[in-house]
Parts: structure tokens; sequence; C-alpha cells
């Protein structure tokens, strides 16, 4: 590779973690990484605290934050670096293996478009597990377009590429549709279903069935606590289809596939590219099945397609000595998304401003629906949340389905998620007393909401509004508790 494109490389990569430090780390991210560390302090998963997803999520990030307690460092640089690390470390094995099949034309130009779509495009949605699933999954995809051209992959890199497909699907459950659809498309490309039992594919399902026989043993309150709640107040809460397809965040996701189909149609599924295109389609249907219309579980698909996208513009226009353009086009297209996230959350800025001066050691409860208001709010001013959870989640889907429905019995199932909710809140409050409390965010009454506990009411009647900051409309009340 030419020094001045792996100049370039690292300059991408630096400027990546820039952006995440300048701009503040994932609110997902960053109360996984509270979760990791309540539980090195010895609290348990789904009893102590409160998170719905399964242990991966939680597991996922817990050694960044053990080796950040060991060398006595803040987990989040320690996070992005890993994360960098890994992207570095999966796109070196997947060129490889590309490059034994001959099916990588400029290895230093698929570096330098690779790296920006992994490391800078997903910008507010680094390390996400959707960020780190992708990445996990590029030494699987090159394997399988390695055998489209009849070889057969090393012993080493179908090892790899398995263990690492397996853990993929360990992150979430939908996240066996983007593995299913490149097995499928491999079927399709050698015209033998027996593609569909590639050593690789086997040994990622061996590693799912591992995991979660662990997770039975490990965490039985998951299957007995969590999973049943998590089924009747977050997964029955979905948003509509229309919504789901047609909505705003799924405005680049069109146009990239109308770029590809127009422009591209050969490319799209020539060399590796068609199983880069078959796993968006497996991760589009991930985000249809979790059914939230949130814009991180579409960026697999966006990254993907994006890097596709990209890599045929390169490929049909980088000739000649104007070829440095389209390279410097690519990448400022996939570059774009990620540059605008160094501004950060602007909720998140007004309320660190009006909290700082406060100084560390805040106790914050957030009352409010909204994971984003707390996390990483109460990282960045080194307090402590308060909640057992990142927020009022489960209250959040039981109001939604109560307003949506008639039926008496569901309206009283989610009364009752209601109370359980605010019980909860009402022991982590008397078991922590916060000094700051976080509320509203919408134009829900959530004071109102919380005060129909008599303990509640009484806590809350010790704080005075300290700042309003947000839109108008549904504006952040920050309370701090008043003076003995």
């Amino acid at each position: 590779m030419p020094l001045a494109l792996r100049l370039a490389v690292a300059a991408v990569i630096l400027l990546a973690f820039a952006i995440q430090m300048v701009g503040g780390l994932n609110p997902d991210v960053s109360w996984l990484l509270t979760v990791g560390e309540r539980m090195l302090a010895g609290q348990h998963l789904y009893i102590d605290i409160y998170e719905l997803n399964p242990p991966m999520s939680a597991l996922l990030y817990l050694p960044f934050v053990a080796l950040a307690q060991a060398i006595g460092v803040p987990a989040e640089p320690i996070v992005v670096a890993a994360v960098l690390l890994l992207a570095v470390l999966a796109l070196a094995i997947g060129t490889a293996i590309l490059r034994r099949g001959g099916l990588v034309s400029n290895t230093g130009t698929w570096w330098l478009v690779a790296s920006t779509a992994l490391t800078t495009l997903p910008g507010q949605n680094f390390g996400e597990r959707e960020h780190i699933a992708v990445i996990l999954l590029l030494p699987l995809l090159a394997v399988s377009a390695l055998r489209s051209t009849g070889r057969t992959p090393a012993f080493a890199h179908m090892a790899i590429a398995g263990l690492a497909a397996g853990l993929v699907m360990t992150i979430k459950p939908h996240f066996a549709l983007p593995i299913l659809l490149v097995a499928l498309y491999s079927a399709f490309r050698a015209r033998s279903w027996r593609a569909i039992f590639n050593p690789e594919h086997v040994l990622a399902g061996l590693v799912l069935i591992a995991y979660w026989l662990t997770v039975w043993v490990w965490f039985p309150s998951f299957f007995s606590t969590m999973l049943p709640l998590a089924s009747t107040a977050y997964l029955a809460d979905r948003a509509s289809l229309v919504s789901l397809v047609f909505g705003l965040p799924l405005v680049p996701i069109w146009l990239l596939l109308a770029g590809l189909v127009l422009l591209y149609r050969r490319e799209m599924v020539s060399g590796p590219n068609g199983q880069y295109v078959a796993a968006a389609l497996g991760f589009f249907l991930a985000y249809l099945v979790q059914g939230k219309g949130f814009v991180y579980h579409l960026l697999p698909t966006q990254l993907l397609l994006g890097l596709v996208f990209a890599q045929c513009f390169v490929d049909r226009n980088a000739q000649g000595r104007g070829k440095a353009i389209p390279i410097v086009l690519a990448v400022c297209l996939l570059a774009a998304p990620g540059i605008h996230a160094i501004q950060g959350n602007s909720l998140r800025n007004e309320a660190l401003e009006v909290l700082a001066p406060l100084g560390p050691g805040l106790k914050i409860a957030n009352l409010t629906s909204q994971l984003e208001i707390a996390s990483p709010l109460h990282r960045d001013l080194g307090g402590t949340l308060v909640n057992s959870g990142p927020c009022l989640w489960i209250t959040l889907g039981a109001v939604r389905q109560r307003i949506a429905t008639t039926d008496p019995a569901v309206v009283q199932e989610m009364a009752a998620l209601e109370t359980y909710e605010r019980s909860r809140l009402r022991d982590d409050m008397l078991a922590n007393p916060p000094d700051i409390i976080l509320a509203g965010g919408d134009q829900f009454d959530w004071i109102g909401w919380a005060s129909q506990d008599p303990q509640i009411a009484v806590m809350l009647s010790g704080y005075a509004l300290l700042a309003q900051v947000g839109p108008e409309t549904g504006p952040l009340q920050i309370l701090r508790r008043k003076a003995p």
C-alpha cells in the first residue's frame, strides 16, 4: 500500500477517535459501561440492574470496563480505541481473505474506503452493538465471497469467521438474519443448498447454542424476570409498518439502494459486493423484526450499502491522473454523517452546562422515558445514576399500549406495569437519595406520574426547580434537592 494511502487510513482512524472524544459516546454504550461497572461492583444483572437486553449486551463491554479500572482511566477512551482496533483487525483479516481470491483490485483504496465506512460513518452510533456486529461479520462475508470463486478458505480463516459470526448472533437474536441471508446467497451462487452448512456457518450455530446454554445457567433471571417483562412492556410496543419502511431515517437507505440499482446494477453483485448487499438486507429485516424504528437499528444496512456504493463509484471512476478525486469524494461521502456527530447532543450539552458547576459526585435520578437524558450525562459529570435501569422504559411501553387500546384487561395489565416501575423507582430513591432529578423531556407529566406513589410524592417535595433546558414544548426539568 502506498505511503500516502497508509497515512490517509491512519488519519481517518484518528479522526474517528477525535469525533467520539469530543462529541461524546453513544447513550446506549454509555449506559452499558455503567452496567459493567455495577456488575464488577457485585450487582447482579436482571436483579439489581434492570437491563432489558440479553446478557451479551452487557458482557460485550465488560472487558473494556475491567481494563479501564485496572489501569485507572475512564472506560470511554478504552472502548473507542478497542472498537477501532477491532475494526482494523477485522478489515485486515477480511482483506487477506479477499486478496487470496483476487477479489480486491486495489488494496490501498479498499482500505481507505472501508476504514472510513467502519470507523467514521457510524458517528453518534459508534460502538453500538449494531456497529460491532457489522465489524465482526466482515471475516464471514469475505469467506463467503472467496467460496464463490471456487476456492476453499484456510482453516484459520473459517474458524475466525465462524466464531465471530457466532458472537454476532449472541449480541442480538435478530442478527441471525444477515448471516442466514449470506448463507442463502452462498447456496444460490454455489447452486447447492449444502453451502448453507459450510463449516463456518455450523461453527457459528454451535457458538450460539453454547451461549444460550450459558445464559440459562448463569443468568436464570433473564428468563424468569426480564424476558416476560420486556416482552409485555417493550417488545409489544411497536412502530407501524408504514413508519418503519417509509420514515425519514429510511431516506438514506432508499437513496443508496436506488443509486446501486440505477448506476451499479452489475457491480453491486460482483466480487464481495453481493455478500455485503445480502448482509445489508438481512440487517434490514432485523430492523423490521425489532419494530422500533430506531436510527441505530439501520446502521448496519446503511454502512454496508454505503460501502458498496462508494467502492463501486471508486472502481468505475478512479482512472488516470484524476483518480484521486473520486476517492476523496467517496471518503467524504462516507465520513459526512460521522463528522456531524462531533457537535454532540444539544440537550445533553445544555444540561451539562447547568450541572457541571455543582461539581462531581452528584447522585442523579432519571424520571424520564429517555435513556439519553441521563447517559452519558451522569458519567460526564462524574456522578452516579440512582435508577436500577437506564430510564422509565417499562412505563413508556405501558402508557403507549394503554392509550392505544380499549381492552380493559390490557389497560389493567399496563397499569400494573406502571405500578411495578413506580415501586422500583421508589426503592431506588430511598436506597440512594438523589441530589438531582431529571424529569420531563417530552409532553408526559413524569413528576405527576411518580407522585402517585405517596412516598415518592413526599421525597419530591424536598426538591426545587433548578433549571429548564431544551425545547419549550416538553422541556427537561432539572430539580435540585433543597438545602436543609
